[in-house]
C-alpha cells in the first residue's frame, strides 16, 4: 500500500506522520511517499499530520483498487512559539545558560586532518576555547576555558576522575567519525569530569542504504625544510553497508609519525610524544532498526599507540653564553684571567 502525502498546489510533503488508527505507520520520504505493507486498510481511520498543515483524518470503507491513497494537507496559519531544549536536570532560560555549542562536521574534520592526524591538534586549531596540543601522546594540560573537559564517543565517557589517563582526545580514528559536538561550560548530565565542558564524537552509520561501500585513505607526511627521518604514513579503510533491517560499520587503520623536529632542525625526543610513534585503531558498529523511529547500536573501538623514540630527551647544565665566551677564551689564552662581580 502506497500513501502519498502533497499540498494544495500538489507538492510533495516530506516528514509529514502517517498514523493508522493512532498506531505508527512511518513517515514520508522526500517524495511525500510512504510504502507500507499493512494491508488492513479498510475500515480503518488514517490520520496525518506535518509542521505547518492541518491535520487530516480519513476513514476508508473499502481498499483502494489501485493500492494508492492521496491525501492532501492544508496548510495551517497557527506559529508555534519559541522552543527551549536544555541539556540539563532542570529547566533554564537561554539568557541565563553559560554554555556554547560548536559542531565541526565532516568537511571541517577532514580539512584539519590533511595537515596533522592527531585530534588533540586538530580539535585545539578548530574549537576556540580549548587549548592547544602540546605534541605529546597525552592531553595532559589541554583543557577547556581553563577546566577539564570530558570525552565522550557516541554519548559514552571515556575516562572517569577515578580513571583518567588523560588519552582520552585520541582513543579513536578521525577517519570514522561523523561530527564532533563541543558543548563548552560545566554540565553534570554524564557524571563528574566536566568542569570546562564535554567533546563527543558522533561516529559514522550507513546511510546510503547500499549492501557495501568503502573508503580507502592513503597519506604521507613529511617535514619539507629538514626532511631527514620525518617521513610517515597512513593506511585506513573502512567499509559499510546495510542489509534489510541491520547496518554495519567496519574500519581499521595504522599511523605512523616520523621524527619531529624544531624550528631550529633539533630532534624533539621528549618522553611519551609523537615522534616514531605507530597508531593502531579498529572499529565496529552494528544497527539493528526496531521500527522508523528506533535502533538499537552497539559498537567496539581499539586504539593503540607506541613511541620507538630513536632520541630521548636529557638533563644537561645550564651555562650562559657569557660563561661559554669566558671559558673560551681562558682555554685560548691560559695567562690571562677575568672576574666579574656583579652586585644587586
Amino acid at each position: 500500500m502506497t500513501i502519498k502525502v502533497k499540498t494544495e498546489k500538489d507538492l510533495p510533503i516530506a516528514g509529514a506522520t502517517v498514523r493508522l488508527n493512532q498506531q505508527l505507520l512511518g513517515s514520508t520520504d522526500t517524495a511525500g511517499v510512504l510504502i507500507t505493507t499493512n494491508e488492513k486498510i479498510a475500515n480503518q481511520k488514517i490520520s496525518v499530520s506535518a509542521i505547518g498543515f492541518k491535520e487530516k483524518t480519513l476513514s476508508l470503507s473499502n481498499k483502494p483498487s489501485n493500492n494508492l491513497i492521496s491525501i492532501t494537507l492544508l496548510e495551517s496559519t497557527n506559529v508555534l512559539d519559541e522552543i527551549v531544549v536544555t541539556a540539563g536536570r532542570k529547566p533554564e532560560s537561554i539568557s541565563t545558560i553559560p554554555s556554547s555549542i560548536t559542531i565541526l562536521n565532516q568537511q571541517d574534520i577532514q580539512a584539519q586532518t590533511n595537515i596533522t592526524n592527531n585530534l588533540a591538534t586538530v580539535l585545539g586549531n578548530a574549537i576556540p576555547g580549548l587549548g592547544t596540543s602540546t605534541n605529546k601522546a597525552t592531553n595532559s594540560g589541554q583543557t577547556l576555558r581553563g577546566r577539564a573537559v570530558l570525552v565522550l564517543i557516541d554519548g559514552i565517557p571515556q575516562s572517569t576522575p577515578l580513571m583518567n589517563g588523560a588519552r582520552d582526545l585520541r582513543t579513536i580514528d578521525p577517519s570514522v567519525i561523523e561530527r564532533i559536538e563541543v558543548i563548552k561550560g560545566a554540565t553534570s548530565i554524564y557524571g563528574n569530569g566536566s568542569g570546562g565542558g564535554i567533546i563527543n564524537y558522533i561516529t559514522k552509520k550507513n546511510k546510503d542504504g547500499k549492501k557495501i561501500s568503502g573508503q580507502t585513505i592513503l597519506g604521507t607526511s613529511i617535514n619539507p625544510f629538514d626532511p631527514k627521518e620525518t617521513l610517515g604514513y597512513k593506511l585506513s579503510q573502512q567499509l559499510s553497508g546495510q542489509v534489510n533491517k541491520w547496518s554495519y560499520t567496519v574500519s581499521g587503520s595504522a599511523d605512523y609519525t616520523g621524527l619531529q623536529r624544531d624550528s631550529d632542525g633539533l630532534p624533539l625526543g621528549q618522553t611519551d610524544g609523537l615522534s616514531n610513534s605507530y597508531q593502531y585503531n579498529g572499529f565496529i558498529k552494528i544497527g539493528y532498526q526496531i521500527d522508523s523511529s528506533s535502533t538499537l547500536t552497539g559498537f567496539y573501538n581499539y586504539y593503540g599507540s607506541t613511541q620507538r623514540a630513536k632520541y630521548i630527551s636529557k638533563n644537561g647544565i645550564y651555562v650562559s653564553r657569557l660563561q661559554l665566551e669566558l671559558e673560551e677564551k681562558n682555554q685560548a689564552n691560559p695567562q690571562v684571567h677575568l672576574t666579574i662581580t656583579m652586585r644587586c
